[in-house]
């Protein structure tokens, strides 16, 4: 499918990396419909991304505060009164909480970084599945920090998001397989953050962590997208630097490397990324019997 034939919601587009995220899929021809806590945070990015030139009405705002499940359920109401089905869902929204001593949070803080984070993303896809399952392609893709990987301990924030983020990798990786009988992607999406140390004392053990990352990335994005932020559509067939099983559909045994061309990665038929030397989980979306 064609960028500009899909139709794309994204949650705390609001700034910062969910308003990137709008900016990309805009000027790649996408319909997006965006929302933040606030109708005026995401009124703003609908009129950076208008003043681009793009069309009004393939960009729409809205309001949502994903702690709140009315506001969650407003939200998909309104996006399905504009259209009968979307085809990305980009689970983005996460309060960000600092401080690596677990007192430094309030009760307040704590539940409502979980709630934003975890019992969010949960509620938004709930919300938004039956308008994904009317797609020919849908694509669920939740952004997860390094902070929801198994055995990372870098970052400088609350044990909070940590628990936030883990729980967005264990959400999308059982939808993933339950998903996939009625054809649904669901595709963790790492990142780095400023709060994140990356040097390490081991360089081969830092070498290991970038490949993992880079195995884990959704089709959505591209190779440099370690550096900048580029979702873009992948071609149906492999790149030349990876390997198949001879049927466009990726071998159990083995993960994808980095691609040879921008915006080439698993094919759009699904894959599946297999459990890695160090004992990462197998979180990568299960094979899907797509055209």
């Amino acid at each position: 499918m064609a960028p500009e034939h899909r139709r794309v919601v994204i949650t705390a587009a609001g700034r910062d990396f969910g308003r990137t995220l709008a900016l990309r899929f805009a000027s790649g021809g996408a319909e997006v419909h965006l929302s933040a806590r606030t109708l005026e945070a995401a009124e703003r990015v609908r009129e950076e991304i208008l003043a681009q030139g793009h069309d009004a009405d393939r960009v729409h705002a809205h309001a949502c505060d994903l702690t709140d499940p009315a506001s969650v359920r407003q939200f998909a109401g309104e996006v399905a009164a504009r259209t009968e089905h979307i085809d990305v869902l980009v689970n983005n929204g996460a309060r960000y909480q600092h401080g690596a001593d677990l007192k430094s949070a309030s009760d307040e803080d704590v539940i409502d970084t979980l709630a934003s984070g975890a019992t969010g993303t949960v509620l938004a896809t709930k919300a938004f599945l039956p308008l994904l399952l009317k797609s020919a392609e849908p694509d669920i893709v939740t952004m997860i920090s390094g902070c929801g990987e198994t055995g990372h301990h870098r970052s400088d924030a609350h044990a909070a998001f940590y628990a936030a983020k883990s729980a967005q990798a264990g959400f999308t990786e059982i939808l993933s397989r339950r998903l996939r009988d009625q054809g649904v992607r669901s595709s963790p999406s790492t990142r780095r953050t400023s709060t994140t140390t990356t040097r390490s004392r081991n360089p081969g053990r830092g070498r290991r962590a970038r490949r993992r990352t880079r195995s884990r990335r959704s089709r959505w994005w591209t190779a440099s997208s370690s550096r900048s932020v580029s979702p873009a559509t992948v071609s149906s067939s492999p790149s030349t630097s990876s390997r198949s099983d001879g049927h466009g559909r990726w071998p159990p045994t083995r993960s994808w490397t980095r691609p040879s061309l921008p915006g080439h990665g698993p094919p759009a038929n699904g894959h599946r990324l297999p459990t890695g030397r160090s004992g990462s989980p197998d979180v990568g979306p299960a094979p899907l019997n797509r055209p």
